[in-house]
């Protein structure tokens, strides 16, 4: 049907011209001519325009060349292009030919018609550049590109997706920093096409490291980006990491599709993982639903030929249910001669029936290097026989911010002379240290001399010549090259690299190749991979040795690889002592990172703040994860001040930088910072997805304004159920339980079903407020009707509930009546009841429950004791304290002002204002005294006398914090203060008087929810 439709709209063309006289007439004749190429048409058409006096007419021209094109006579295009081209074809005729030509390899005379135009946009610029990259003239690709960045255009996101892949496939590391920074100071906004292309350019230039970081800064909704990394990794042949990549995809539900399984495949092949790369290729189909195609196959007859598994290969390929075509062969081929098959390599011939050049020089190598002659002069006469040529070795340096190519041989450089007197050295040299060139290699039977003498100007040797001329010592070397890196080539960098002590590194057409102090170090970094992933100290702790032994002990990234293995086997003291032995080095943005977030994540805030301040490149990554680890690690004041740096750096805060600010402001109750951190997210339009709407909810809440938090709540998406959680939560903590509730009911009517965390904070809401009634409702509800089981924070919340209202023997019930074991925080919900009623005999029956006990049960049943003046009881705890070496938590508390973030100890001296501080703190106790205010001594848990008690009672910190505030703030102004442990009965009566005698607000937050004290009152009403 379609080739009837097809030859009945090419006779219909035929007949058009017959009849055509006119300029309209052969437009339309010529439109039809080039979405349907046919030859002969073309031929009329073009003879018609000639007869009737149109051939100067240039959108008729234009037209017809790109008809040409269409038919495939690029040779006619060609042809009447230069009889034609001093016409003015106008810039959408000129922009068409730009891309036609482009398209059919003929950049030379797209380049004339790009150079006669008068007048260009950015479709013209993108032309030019898109197609030089496309035709691998990258050099002109880029001088191109610098002739637009003075012109009036400005490039776009497809004028840098051309330009990134100049850089990728050159390898060009200089200019991709340069087209990355132009990017960013441009604010080109990055799509899954651009953040591909970029992760796929920092890969091909060898910083895996800058590819992973864009990964991680990036949107990945879309396969491709995913895809880049994976064949990222693979090519650097880091399998574990391309695996891990995979893993995540998985649980972030991106399907992954024939791409990300040649990537996959690809990965375990250049690392020799066969069981690894046949799981995933039988997994792919009967899982993933994605059928394998011919690169699949390609890559596992690759895997298994690597491996000398010869013989599956070949069943694997006898298997297919395609026609293998030359990309299995030429994997089978190359598996037969590096395993010196020559008998499968004829089989694997004998099955293609027109081989390409690649296939002849694969097998034509299998017989030299088994030194069969006549069987590879046979080959290669077959390839005179059939015009085939092999492929032209090229290689690209980046040297002083120029590209420069070589070929094999070459003697076309202006600097020629020098870089052949520097390659001669350097094979001097490696013969002295006993290097022999692998002559077998070479495609001829002649001498063995001159055999070397063809080995010796590979152009990857010359380019590496050429940037030890052009370099600095030291400096590291990166070679791109079009083909495969023979053997010989392999061996003699190695050697050179140990020779200088210089990293070189080389991607050919397969994969990366890092060589650096010779022999041993691929072995060593994949060793520690595997030590990282799979924890275990002995192995980590042997692989140091072998580091030291073998003198890598300075290589970065080695180092940095062995610090983050002994931090998976949970070895902190090791991971710290290495990092400080080594400090001084450079360890590069990926590792750095890593460092950052294991050492934050151990608790060793200064040495990750340590291995920040040294980084000399760092990303959206790094920045995250030194404000959130400080955050996490409650160095909030320094949190803080990361995040002021970071808005003064190049990078913007995303989503991930603003939920660990916001966590800090929560944390300390930073209401001015809580404000400015929510203005910077509207001015710069952060999206609130769940995560955020949540955190800003649980942010103001924290803060004491109730009110925002609600107002939040009212303006955000409520579909998930961590948001309606938030705000329970947040009335819970300020004591408002019947609007708790409200929320609770309007979930209900919402169908948003609660989960654990929405009975946990609808449970403490009843505590704070004494509603023992609804809180016994709820607690029965929750599995009967929610299908929600009780968990330990359950049953502790229902324990604090009965125990505050005095219900000590309903309260000891519901725990024996616990299905689960109770553990600690159940005993501190009970043991907190005994001592506000004064029980101790329910306390140690508490105690002797505990197996363990946590600092803070001792201090919650010696409190008890204390408040009885059982002075013995007391001591006999406080022994046990010591014996175990447990200490009470210590008392810390935050107060905000002059923009800045204060922190107090109980007794601390530490601030700089202490002295004027202690001068406002004694005025207040002296007047709290005279208004009849008694210390509550009896907290105290020692049996000294009543002097020194009411001295360690009048220094807590949320006293001093509130002496600073009253200090540094005017009059009136409303108190704020943050404290990480529940506050004591003494602080909060004295904090009542207080209220009253300045007639101020003062606000403090507790471990457990908001006191509001206000004219000698408190919101609590004293039930907390």
């Amino acid at each position: 049907m379609v080739t009837h439709t097809l030859t009945r709209r090419l006779n219909q063309t035929a007949q058009m011209i017959n009849s055509c006289t006119d300029y309209g007439t052969l437009f339309s004749v010529l439109q039809e001519c080039r979405l349907s190429p046919n030859s002969i048409n073309t031929n009329r058409t073009h003879s018609s325009i000639i007869k009737l006096g149109y051939g100067n007419y240039p959108s008729l021209v234009s037209l017809l060349v790109s008809a040409y094109i269409s038919c495939d006579e690029p040779i006619l295009a060609k042809r009447l292009f230069s009889e034609v081209h001093c016409l003015d074809f106008g810039l959408v005729d000129s922009n068409l030919m730009i891309a036609r030509f482009m398209k059919m390899g003929e950049a030379d005379v797209a380049k004339k018609v790009f150079e006669k135009m008068h007048t260009r946009d950015l479709v013209s610029w993108n032309s030019i550049i898109g197609g030089c990259v496309k035709n691998a003239r990258y050099e002109e690709g880029f001088s191109y590109f610098r002739k637009m960045l003075r012109s009036e255009y400005e490039p776009d996101g497809f004028t840098f997706a051309s330009i990134i892949t100049g850089c990728a496939r050159t390898g060009a590391l200089g200019h991709a920093k340069w087209i990355h920074s132009l990017m960013i100071e441009r604010k080109i906004e990055l799509n899954y096409i651009l953040s591909s292309a970029l992760i796929d350019m920092y890969s091909k230039c060898g910083r895996i490291e800058e590819a992973k970081a864009i990964f991680d800064s990036v949107q990945k909704e879309d396969v491709s980006v995913w895809n880049s990394m994976i064949n990222g990794f693979a090519v650097h042949g880091l399998a574990s990491d391309a695996i891990a990549i995979f893993t995540m995809m998985e649980e972030k539900n991106i399907p992954p599709d024939a791409i990300t399984f040649i990537g996959i495949l690809t990965a375990c092949s250049h690392s020799g993982l066969v069981e690894q790369g046949r799981k995933f290729f039988d997994l792919m189909e009967t899982h993933y639903l994605v059928h394998p195609q011919i690169e699949h196959y390609g890559a596992m007859v690759d895997l298994l030929g690597r491996a000398g598994l010869l013989e599956e290969a070949f069943d694997l390929i006898k298997r297919m249910l395609v026609e293998p075509d030359v990309v299995i062969w030429r994997a089978f081929l190359s598996a037969c001669r590096t395993y010196r098959n020559s008998d499968m390599a004829e089989v694997a011939v004998e099955k293609i029936s027109r081989l390409e050049s690649g296939d002849y020089v694969l097998l034509s190598n299998t017989y030299s290097s088994l030194r069969q002659w006549d069987s590879a002069a046979r080959v290669r006469d077959g390839m005179k026989q059939k015009g085939v040529h092999k492929g032209s070795g090229k290689s690209w340096v980046e040297t002083g911010g120029l590209i420069h190519h070589f070929k094999s041989g070459d003697h076309s450089h202006p600097e020629t002379v020098e870089i052949y007197k520097v390659l001669e050295k350097l094979i001097s040299r490696t013969r002295m240290e006993g290097f022999m060139s692998s002559t077998e290699l070479v495609l001829m039977d002649i001498s063995e001399e001159e055999k070397e003498q063809n080995l010796n100007y590979h152009s990857e040797k010359l380019a590496v010549a050429y940037a030890i001329l052009k370099s600095s010592p030291r400096t590291e070397i990166q070679v791109s090259k079009n083909l495969r890196t023979c053997i010989d080539c392999h061996y003699w960098m190695k050697i050179v690299s140990r020779i200088l002590n210089r990293v070189i590194i080389v991607r050919d057409r397969i994969r990366f190749h890092r060589f650096e102090g010779g022999l041993y170090y691929g072995t060593l970094f994949s060793v520690l991979q595997e030590c990282r992933l799979s924890p275990n100290s002995i192995n980590t702790n042997r692989t140091h040795s072998s580091i030291i032994k073998l003198g890598y002990g300075n290589y970065p990234s080695l180092v940095s690889l062995l610090v983050s293995a002994y931090i998976s086997c949970d070895e902190p003291i090791l991971a710290k002592r290495l990092f400080s032995e080594v400090h001084c080095l450079d360890f590069g943005l990926v590792d750095s990172n890593l460092m950052i977030a294991r050492f934050m994540k151990m608790g060793e805030a200064d040495v990750a703040k340590k291995v920040f301040e040294k980084m000399h490149t760092r990303d959206l990554v790094s920045w995250n994860s030194i404000i959130g680890g400080c955050v996490k690690n409650a160095r909030y004041e320094e949190g803080f001040s990361y995040f002021r740096k970071m808005l003064r750096s190049e990078y913007e805060p995303d989503g991930f930088t603003f939920a660990s600010i916001i966590t800090g402001c929560a944390r300390t109750g930073a209401l001015g910072h809580a404000k400015w951190i929510h203005s910077l997210m509207i001015e710069r339009k952060i999206e609130l997805n769940y995560i955020l709407s949540s955190a800003l909810i649980d942010m103001y809440s924290k803060c004491g304004r109730i009110e925002e938090a609600k107002a939040i709540f009212d303006s955000v998406q409520k579909e998930d159920v961590s948001v309606w959680n938030s705000m329970i939560n947040g009335f819970a903590v300020h004591g408002l339980a019947s609007d708790a509730i409200a929320i609770f009911t309007m979930m209900e009517e919402k169908n948003i079903p609660p989960d654990a965390i929405t009975f946990i904070g609808i449970l403490t809401a009843c505590s704070h407020s004494g509603l023992v009634e609804q809180g016994r409702k709820f607690f029965d509800l929750m599995e009967t009707h929610y299908l929600v089981h009780p968990q330990i924070e359950h049953y502790g919340a229902m324990v604090d509930l009965l125990g505050r209202a005095g219900l000590l023997e309903e309260a000891f019930d519901l725990i024996k009546r616990m299905l689960v074991e109770p553990d600690v925080v159940i005993w501190r919900a009970f043991l907190s009841a005994c001592r506000t009623y004064r029980n101790s005999d329910m306390a140690e029956v508490a105690v002797e429950k505990i197996s363990r006990l946590e600092s803070g049960d001792y201090v919650l049943l010696s409190n008890t004791y204390s408040s009885l003046r059982q002075w013995d009881s007391a001591a006999r705890v406080r022994d046990g304290m010591k014996q175990k070496g447990v200490h009470k938590g210590s008392g810390k508390s935050w107060v905000e002002t002059g923009g800045l973030i204060h922190h107090f100890k109980s007794g601390d001296h530490s601030h700089p204002e202490t002295v004027e501080i202690y001068k406002v703190l004694e005025k207040l106790i002296s007047r709290t005294r005279m208004e009849g205010f008694m210390s509550s001594t009896e907290l105290v848990l020692m049996d000294i006398s009543e002097e020194e008690k009411e001295q360690n009672l009048n220094y807590h910190s949320e006293k001093l914090a509130v002496a600073y505030a009253i200090l540094k703030s005017s009059p009136r102004t409303e108190i704020q203060v943050s404290k990480n442990l529940r506050t004591c009965i003494d602080c909060h009566y004295w904090m009542k008087i207080v209220s009253r005698i300045l007639n101020r607000v003062i606000i403090v937050r507790d471990r457990i929810r908001f006191h509001r004290f206000e004219g000698g009152l408190c919101t609590c009403g004293d039930f907390w």
